[in-house]
This record gives C-alpha cells, structure tokens and sequence, in this order.
C-alpha cells in the first residue's frame, strides 16, 4: 500500500480530532470542590479524579490516600461538571456527579465500592446512589431470569412465563426509578438517567399479523433522543451521550454510505441550534467515518456531506477560515467519485504516447485500477485482478480494466506492464495527474472503481475478488427492474 501524496491533506485529520481535553462547560457557575474519601481497606498510593468527554479520558486532580483510607480532592478550580470517576491505586474506579455543588463525604468499603457507598451532603450523588441500589435489588431477582430465558427454547412451554416474570420484575424497577426522578425534575441525575433510557416501543404488526421487525426498529430509531435534553451540556461529559451516539450510528443504523449519512443527518440537524453537541456529533462521526481509515465501501461519500453541509463557515464556528478550506478543498477532491454517480471520463497517455479514455471502452463493465509500481499491495493485487480479468474473458463475460499509474515514472511505469503481463489493460500514465485530479478520488493503492453498463460507479474501494460480487449484484439489480 502507498499513500498518495498530492491528494493527502494533514489538515482535515487534524481539525476532525482536535477536541480539547480539558474543556470548562459550566465551570463557572460550580464552587470549588472539597471531597472527602473514607474507603475502609483502601489500597495506599496516588488515586485520581479522572474527567470524560464523549469517549476521551483526561486527569483532573490527584491526592494520596493514606493507611486509614482516607482520601482528599480539594483544589480552587472547579472540575467540570458533569461525571467524574475517582480512579484507585488498585485501579478500581467508581463514579461521582458533578455540578455546581461539589463538595460531599463518601464512605464505602474496597471489596463493595458500589455496593456499599454512602453519600452525604451532596443531593446529586445521594440521588445517584440510592437509584442504583434500589435498581440492584431488582438486578439481582432480574439477571437469573435473563440468563433462562437466553438458554431456554421459546417452544418450552415455561419459556413465556419465565419471560413475562422478568418483565414485570423491570417495569417495577423502571416504575421506581421514575417515580423518584420525578420528585427532583431539576436534579442532573435526573437528565443523566432520563438520557441513558432506551425507548419503549411496542410490537408493530404487520399486514400478515406477524410483528414487523424493521417497523419497529425505525421507531426506536426515530425515538432513541427523546430523552436528551440537547441543551445541558453537562450530559457530554458522561459515558452517556458518547455510548448512546456509537449505539446510534454502528449498530442501529446499517452500516452503508447512504444508511450512515441519512442517520448523521436526522442527528446533526436536531442540534443545530445546540453547539456544543452539533461540534461534537460533527466531529466524532467524521473521525469514525473517515476515508482511510474505516472498512466502508464510499466512507467518501459520509465525508463530503458531512463537510459540504456542515463544516462551513456559517456553521463551523471552532474553525478558522483556513482549516474549513483545508476541508471542503478534499472534500471537492472526493465529491466526484462516489457510488451511484455518473463516472467521470478520464483521457490519458497509453505506453505508444496513444490519447485513451474511459468512455471509449467497448466492455459493458468497467474497472479502474489505480496504482504504482512500487507499492507492496500493488505488486500482490495485480495477479489477482489479471487471473479475474483472464477468467472472465474465456467465460465470454468480461469487463475492461483502466490501470492508471500514479506517482512514478515512465520507466518504472512500463517495467511493471511487461513483468505482470498486463498489456490487455488499458494502461495510462500522466506525470501531472493533470488527467485525473479531482476525478477519481485514492488515498491509499491500489484502489479500484467498477463502473456499470451506464458508467455509473457501482462499486470502489474494493479488492479483486469483490469485483464479481460487485457486478452480479448490478445485474440482478438490472433484471429485476
């Protein structure tokens, strides 16, 4: 594999994962922390306040516990508020809420950090801690259900009646933990929590009066932020929005350019208003998507909406005017070649100096095939891709191959067609890149498109032993319309 070097941007990278560490939502409305640790056996040696940002891990503060298992965080500056952990010597953690009120005692005992915590003097984690022993209780009678239900065959005739136990055991749990947040509508608990519920969606039957899988699943899908409240900034600074946001985007949503773009969409449009988490969703869903680096047929595709739309200079307001056109200049370089769009032609030098072009290729299918001589994965693909080539033309199938060499020279360029024996392709080369800028987007090679009866791209990305599932699903798709 060898990176391109006049279509790679360092910028682009560096804007998408250039989130602070350390960022002070909120700070200035929160007193100064005073937090008193009494863990009964605690290990002695250096423990930590350790802080979160969707799925960043940063140091606040440290103290020393001592041989009593006493331990102290007292500093001026407010922790941001939020969800902190307090990380132990041992390397055991538990979680603390922190909002404006950061000052509370915390007793518990090493071998039942959560089990048995007690807090005082801080309503936020008295609240916090008292839910989750209330939902332990519950966890308890629940878990073992859980665990029959998952071995047992629904034909057993115990099988619903297990289930039916253990839902009624979660809808009281569920009913107690609301009731309680409902005492404290203003509590942060209560938009922690609030924001963690997944929704609650009954069956939809279909037509045929069975339940209808994919009817429901775009309910819940339609429904999963209902419980956000997008305004309090204080939720990016929990596990919460950061574990609800990858469930979103990796595993409710089918992961395809266009299922992917269509779901950060609806997403990013809802927080437009919202900055701090329109930056956020913006950012993380470029880095998780970024071309190069995710296996995703068109990861350009989710990059130059996610741009062209939203890092612009009316929205993008924690860039400068440089880093945007860093942005949206490879977004330009990419725009051209993603699936479903008419191929762009390209016109360049064969090895006799003869003009050839795409568009002249007689072969009902197309591949492009972008490499250079000397790349590792290049030396290893060209084999494959010509032994397919070779099969596919004594099936009396065939489709065409337009090789474009990319950053060498004329000699290495022509040393490679006579050692892999691939005159049969069309072959080019333009040391300008002139031909092909902005055309058909590579980052790494070998890189191949393949390109339908209508020179529509249908396929990119790919290796040589994709190219034929590529193409019969463009066939079938063909028939059946």
């Amino acid at each position: 594999m060898k990176l391109i070097k006049y279509l790679i941007l360092v910028l682009p990278t560096l804007l998408f994962a250039c989130q602070s560490t350390s960022p002070d939502a909120n700070a200035e409305t929160a007193e100064s922390p005073d937090i008193l640790i009494h863990i009964d056996q605690g290990p002695i040696g250096w423990a930590f306040v350790v802080g979160i940002y969707g799925d960043q891990r940063f140091k606040l503060d440290s103290a020393q516990m001592d041989e009593k298992g006493d331990l102290r965080f007292k500093r001026q500056e407010p922790y941001p508020q939020g969800v902190v952990y307090v990380l132990l010597p041992n390397n055991a953690s538990f979680p603390l809420i922190v909002g404006a009120d950061q000052t509370m005692k915390v007793n518990t005992v090493i071998n039942e950090l959560i089990g048995q915590i007690k807090v005082e003097g801080n309503l936020e984690n008295e609240l916090l801690y008292g839910i989750t022993h209330q939902e332990d209780v519950y966890n308890r009678l629940i878990e073992p259900l859980n665990s029959q239900v998952e071995a047992m065959d629904q034909s057993n005739p115990a099988y619903q009646s297990l289930v039916s136990k253990r839902d009624s055991l979660v809808r009281v749990r569920t009913e107690i933990t609301d009731n309680t947040l409902k005492k404290y509508p203003d509590a942060f608990v209560t938009k922690f929590k609030n924001a963690g519920k997944n929704p609650d969606i009954p069956d939809v039957i279909g037509p045929d009066g069975q339940p209808d899988l994919n009817a429901k699943l775009v309910r819940y899908r339609r429904a999963f932020w209902d419980g956000v409240d997008f305004s309090d900034e204080r939720l990016l600074r929990t596990p919460v929005i950061y574990n609800k946001l990858n469930r979103y985007m990796t595993e409710l949503t089918i992961q395809d350019a266009d299922s992917i773009i269509q779901s950060a969409d609806v997403l990013i449009n809802r927080v437009k208003e919202d900055k701090p988490y329109f930056k956020f969703f913006v950012n993380w869903i470029g880095l998780k998507y970024e071309p190069g680096k995710v296996n995703l047929m068109d990861a350009e595709a989710v990059y130059v909406n996610l741009v062209q739309n939203y890092i612009t200079r009316d929205l993008a307001f924690w860039a400068d005017s440089m880093q945007i056109y860093g942005l949206q200049k490879r977004a330009s370089e990419m725009a051209a070649s993603c699936v479903g769009l008419k191929a762009p032609n390209v016109i360049s030098t064969d090895p006799s100096g003869q003009k050839r072009a795409i568009y002249d290729m007689k072969e009902p299918y197309v591949v492009v095939y972008m490499f250079n001589p000397t790349c590792d994965h290049c030396i290893a693909e060209t084999p494959q891709l010509l032994s397919l080539f070779n099969q596919w033309k004594r099936e009396g199938k065939g489709f065409g191959v337009y090789a474009i060499a990319l950053d060498t020279n004329p000699e290495e360029w022509k040393g490679f067609i006579q050692k892999f024996n691939t005159g049969a392709f069309v072959n080019v080369f333009d040391p300008t890149n002139a031909s092909i800028y902005a055309k058909y987007y590579v980052d790494n090679t070998p890189e191949i498109y393949v390109l339908n009866p209508d020179r529509i791209i249908i396929g990119k990305n790919l290796h040589p032993e994709q190219i034929p599932i590529i193409i019969d699903r463009d066939q079938k798709k063909k028939a059946g319309s």
